[in-house]
């Protein structure tokens, strides 16, 4: 009798056994790829050694400019506060799903003064297919 139950008890373990590690399923979950961000550089000039003692602010923006329609709209912007000297370097960073690569991009470069909402000096790229953002641009601002 005590055989038997001892048997019964193996059988019901091994079978507990087989039951917890045999039926799980080995899922990988897999996530969704990592956005592919495009990174554009460059170099902010201003004439001679001037330095901003005042507090200012560099907003620098990339549009995309869609020549089908004719629209232009924004993709993104960076802003540094206070450069206080010049030449400032930026980065962009973009989502490459975000843009359409058959349209053209410009970047504005405007540097404003403490509160004032007119700019102070301006500048424009000229329009580039999205290929060639990847090449660095030296710009030099100009009084607005």
């Amino acid at each position: 009798m005590k055989l038997r139950f001892f048997i019964y008890i193996i059988i019901i373990s091994l079978i507990s056994i087989l039951f917890l590690f045999g039926c799980g399923t080995n899922t990988v979950i897999e996530s969704p790829p990592a956005p592919s961000y495009e990174l554009f550089t460059g170099v902010v000039r201003y004439p001679g050694n001037l330095y901003f003692p005042s507090r200012v602010r560099l907003v620098i923006t990339l549009n995309e400019h869609n020549m089908f329609d004719g629209i232009t709209s924004f993709v993104v912007s960076q802003t540094i506060n206070n450069p206080q000297r010049f030449p400032v370097n930026y980065t962009l960073r973009y989502l490459s799903e975000e843009v359409n690569s058959s349209s053209f991009f410009s970047i504005t470069y405007t540097l404003y003064r403490e509160v004032d909402t007119d700019p102070f000096l301006y500048a424009e790229s000229e329009k580039v297919r999205e290929s060639e953002l990847i090449n660095p641009v030296d710009i030099t601002l100009i009084p607005y």
